[in-house]
Formats: C-alpha cells, sequence, structure tokens
C-alpha cells in the first residue's frame, strides 16, 4: 500500500490549491474537500452545491486526512454517496 505524502510549496501569504477530494454526490448536487496552503500548514474547506460550508486549518498530514475522512462520513450519513 503506497503511502499519501501532502507536498506544500513554502508558503508566500497567499492561500494556493494543493489538492481535492473525490466529490460525493446528491440528487446530482456535488460537495467536494478542497486542500489549501496556510501560513501553519494546510486548510481544508468543504464546498457543497457550490456553497462553502467549513474550514479547518489542520498542522499534520494526519490531521488532514482525519478530518477529510470524518467530514465525508458525515456527507454520507446525511445521505450522500
Amino acid at each position: 500500500m503506497a503511502v499519501e505524502v501532502l507536498q506544500r510549496e513554502r508558503w508566500s501569504g497567499d492561500p494556493t490549491p494543493a489538492g481535492r477530494q473525490v466529490p460525493t454526490t446528491q440528487d446530482r448536487k456535488s460537495a467536494e474537500c478542497q486542500l489549501w496552503s496556510h501560513q501553519l500548514r494546510w486548510e481544508l474547506w468543504l464546498i457543497a452545491a457550490g456553497e462553502f460550508l467549513q474550514s479547518q486549518v489542520c498542522r499534520s498530514q494526519d490531521e488532514v486526512f482525519d478530518t477529510s475522512d470524518q467530514w465525508k462520513a458525515a456527507m454520507v450519513a446525511k445521505g450522500w454517496s
């Protein structure tokens, strides 16, 4: 099993996109977890049906993956697939 290692550019003062999780869907709407650079490491954004729902600053790679998994599980529990 390959282990994913998150890469981040040197902080320039502006957030830059760093990746996306495979989107989830519900009734032809989609949601995705976007990964952005942040002064403290990374920031996750949850976007659903074109609407920003929440964000979280993550200081470690494990926190990024754990948060993303928790958000996806919560979306699935609400009927998203």
